[in-house]
């Protein structure tokens, strides 16, 4: 089954998660529909758990705008947008999924 696309919706993911799962698994669309569901969910379970356990000092360095950041805008938004902000958490020693995550978090926090 596919994952879960950072910032992806709930009707986008699971309305291509059902697809793959007809098309590719052979289930029928009731057992697709369940296990996209399901895996939605944990995804979600999985964005709360890792927003709550963001480090102090990330979350100042995020909110605060602060000028001549090698990785943010003064408006405190991050250069080159997400793949900036992947940039400035692999900076901060974060793996590549990780950094994914908290940027994903971010952007769906920032309504973007």
């Amino acid at each position: 089954m596919p994952e879960v696309q950072v910032g992806e919706s709930r009707n986008h993911y699971v309305g291509r998660c059902v697809q793959h799962g007809m098309d590719v698994e052979g289930l029928t669309q009731k057992q697709a529909l369940g296990k996209c569901e399901g895996m939605y969910s944990e995804y979600q379970k999985r964005s709360q758990k890792m927003k709550k356990s963001l480090p102090f000092g990330i979350k100042f360095v995020i909110l605060n705008k602060s000028k001549g950041n090698r990785y943010q805008n003064a408006d405190g938004t991050f250069k080159n947008g997400f793949d900036g902000c992947v940039e400035y958490m692999k900076s901060k020693g974060k793996s590549d999924k990780e950094a994914r995550g908290i940027c994903g978090n971010i952007a769906r926090e920032k309504g973007k």
